[in-house]
Protein backbone atom coordinates (compact mmCIF):
# COMPACT_ATOMS: atom_id res chain seq x y z
CA UNK A 1 0.00 0.00 0.00
CA UNK A 2 2.77 2.28 1.08
CA UNK A 3 4.73 2.06 -2.41
CA UNK A 4 1.54 2.29 -4.53
CA UNK A 5 0.65 6.12 -2.65
CA UNK A 6 4.47 6.68 -2.85
CA UNK A 7 4.30 6.37 -6.53
CA UNK A 8 0.58 7.77 -7.08
CA UNK A 9 1.77 10.54 -4.95
CA UNK A 10 5.31 11.00 -7.43
CA UNK A 11 3.19 10.70 -10.27
CA UNK A 12 0.94 13.38 -9.28
CA UNK A 13 3.43 15.78 -8.48
CA UNK A 14 5.93 15.96 -11.19
CA UNK A 15 3.69 14.70 -13.97
CA UNK A 16 0.39 16.63 -13.52
CA UNK A 17 2.67 20.13 -12.50
CA UNK A 18 3.90 20.29 -16.17
CA UNK A 19 0.97 19.62 -17.64
CA UNK A 20 -1.78 21.43 -15.47
CA UNK A 21 0.41 24.55 -16.70
CA UNK A 22 0.87 24.10 -19.94
CA UNK A 23 -2.95 23.15 -20.07
CA UNK A 24 -4.52 26.01 -17.47
CA UNK A 25 -1.65 28.76 -17.70
CA UNK A 26 0.48 28.47 -20.92
CA UNK A 27 -1.62 27.27 -23.64
CA UNK A 28 -5.74 27.30 -22.42
CA UNK A 29 -7.80 26.37 -24.90
CA UNK A 30 -11.45 28.20 -25.67
CA UNK A 31 -13.53 26.53 -22.53
CA UNK A 32 -10.58 26.86 -20.31
CA UNK A 33 -9.68 30.68 -20.72
CA UNK A 34 -13.20 30.91 -19.23
CA UNK A 35 -12.28 29.65 -15.85
CA UNK A 36 -10.79 33.04 -13.86
CA UNK A 37 -7.21 33.43 -13.39
CA UNK A 38 -6.73 33.17 -10.15
CA UNK A 39 -8.65 29.65 -10.06
CA UNK A 40 -6.26 28.45 -12.59
CA UNK A 41 -2.98 29.71 -10.84
CA UNK A 42 -4.41 28.00 -7.74
CA UNK A 43 -5.39 24.61 -9.55
CA UNK A 44 -1.70 24.56 -10.73
CA UNK A 45 -0.32 24.93 -7.44
CA UNK A 46 -2.00 23.35 -5.04
CA UNK A 47 -2.24 19.74 -7.56
CA UNK A 48 1.39 19.76 -6.94
CA UNK A 49 1.30 20.04 -3.45
CA UNK A 50 -1.49 17.20 -3.06
CA UNK A 51 0.96 15.28 -5.14
CA UNK A 52 3.67 15.88 -3.02
CA UNK A 53 2.26 14.96 0.50
CA UNK A 54 0.29 11.93 -0.79
CA UNK A 55 4.38 11.05 -1.76
CA UNK A 56 5.18 11.66 1.72
CA UNK A 57 2.37 9.86 2.95
CA UNK A 58 3.61 6.84 0.90
CA UNK A 59 7.11 7.17 2.32
CA UNK A 60 5.68 7.21 5.57
CA UNK A 61 3.57 3.98 5.48
CA UNK A 62 6.65 2.45 4.17
CA UNK A 63 8.58 2.72 6.78
CA UNK A 64 6.03 1.30 9.31
CA UNK A 65 5.62 -1.17 6.96
CA UNK A 66 9.30 -1.89 7.22
CA UNK A 67 9.01 -1.62 11.21
CA UNK A 68 6.09 -4.49 11.40
CA UNK A 69 7.56 -6.47 9.56
CA UNK A 70 10.88 -6.87 11.62
CA UNK A 71 11.10 -9.50 13.82
CA UNK A 72 10.78 -9.09 17.53
CA UNK A 73 13.45 -9.70 19.53
CA UNK A 74 12.70 -11.55 22.58
CA UNK A 75 16.00 -11.47 24.38
CA UNK A 76 19.24 -9.49 24.28
CA UNK A 77 21.04 -13.35 23.63
CA UNK A 78 20.66 -13.17 20.20
CA UNK A 79 22.16 -10.01 19.52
Amino acid sequence: MGRTVLGAGFVVAAGCATALGRALLLMPGPDVARIHWALRVLLTLVVPLIGWFLFAAGQWLVLRGKQHRAPVVESFEHL
